[in-house]
């Protein structure tokens, strides 16, 4: 069975999206899922996709750096909560008030996980319109069902989908999307590999159905869910993504010099 499968898979690869011989479009960490959005990179990734002014941005930036970095992340699991509870057990069995307090203090702050990002967004939403208060929430929801950010299937199908398509352009939309279900029908997962390709292909093959400036708004669509581009609020495409990725990339290697000289 798992070898039908991937020959099914790969037949669609090889017969409608042909990725093989191009330039991926979006690297392995815009499609891994093996990953968690958490604190500032999260709220950064979830603002990039309500298209925010200048003020707002500035607005936010401020938020960030008195709510958010002030607060660091406290993500948590419940073995966490459990051990600290066992914990708290021994300390009373031994008299150990001292080691209680400090306990409930642990208890406390896990308990205030998702606090500081409730009271970002309570604030942050005053500055928003109700058009982007619904794509916040849309877009939390996502992230709600998808803690990885990775790039899916149905996020480019949904990019897609907010162009002004025309009938031929719809038809062939919706024949792709049929002949990918029919593909991945038998699939219980992908491997990062497979998933990569699929991805890659898939937008390539909607890219070759849309007019220059159609593949303009979807490649900034897709830019704003990818995951890998959430370390900040303004969204980049085209040349300008690719010159700042340079930019950053010459930084992050004169930093790394610097660091061995020393």
């Amino acid at each position: 069975m798992r070898r039908i499968v991937l020959i099914s898979l790969a037949a669609f690869l090889a017969t409608e999206l042909a990725v093989a011989q191009r330039e991926p479009m979006v690297p392995m960490a815009a499609v891994n899922e093996k990953g968690k959005l958490t604190g500032k990179t999260k709220v950064l990734y979830l603002l990039r996709q309500i298209d925010l002014s200048k003020q707002q941005r500035e607005h936010a930036r401020g938020l960030i750096a008195t709510i958010i970095d002030t607060g660091a992340e406290r993500e948590f699991s419940l073995e966490q909560v459990y051990t600290l509870m066992a914990e708290m057990q021994e300390a009373e069995a031994a008299g150990d008030d001292q080691r209680k307090k400090e306990i409930s203090q642990q208890l406390r702050e896990l308990g205030q996980k998702t606090d500081d990002h409730e009271e970002f967004f309570m604030n942050m939403e005053s500055v928003l319109s109700d058009a982007q208060k619904a794509k916040l929430a849309l877009a939390r929801a996502r992230v709600e069902r998808n803690p990885s950010g990775a790039l899916r299937p149905v996020d480019i199908f949904r990019a897609v989908q907010e162009l002004d398509l025309n009938d031929e352009q719809n038809q062939q939309v919706e024949e792709l999307r049929a002949r990918l279900r029919k593909s991945l029908r038998k699939t219980q997962a992908l491997k990062d590999k497979q998933r990569f390709q699929v991805m890659n292909g898939l937008l390539e093959a909607i890219l070759s159905k849309l007019t220059p400036e159609q593949q303009k708004q979807f490649g900034l669509s897709v830019a704003k869910l990818r995951p890998d581009l959430a370390y900040r609020l303004r969204v980049l495409t085209g040349e300008k993504e690719q010159n700042f990725q340079q930019k950053k990339a010459q930084a992050e290697a004169g930093a790394k010099t610097e660091t061995n000289d020393e």
